[in-house]
This record gives structure tokens, sequence and C-alpha cells, in this order.
């Protein structure tokens, strides 16, 4: 597996979860969006530039994606 495709199923992993969670919690709603917010265009990067680490390359800074 490549690594924009772990990105990828990892983004999907956090918005099935969210659409498992209740509405009382906004917590827990807020990081699986976040999370998928994030893994999404990580994913796209990666697929771009497979030679680069994307995920140490820009951490948790999505803007330089």
């Amino acid at each position: 597996m490549t690594a924009w495709q772990s990105f990828a199923i990892a983004g999907d992993q956090f918005l099935a979860a969210y659409a498992q969670l209740s509405a009382n919690t906004p917590t827990s709603t807020l990081f699986n969006v976040g999370h998928a917010a994030e893994l999404y265009p990580k994913a796209v990067a990666a697929w771009k530039n497979p030679t680069d680490d994307i995920g140490r390359k820009f951490g948790h800074n999505v803007e330089s994606c």
C-alpha cells in the first residue's frame, strides 16, 4: 500500500467514526472531522510527490500541503 492510499483510508476511517457518533459528543465530532480534513490533502500531496515523506514534512500544517 502506498502512502497516499494510507492517508486516504485513514481519512475514510475518521469519517466513518464521525458518522457513528451521537450529537452529544461535539469534541469527538470535531476531532474526527478535523483529522479527516487533514488527511485528505496529505493523500493528494503524497500522490503527487511519492518520494517525499509527507507525514513528517507537513505535520499538522495543512495549509502548506
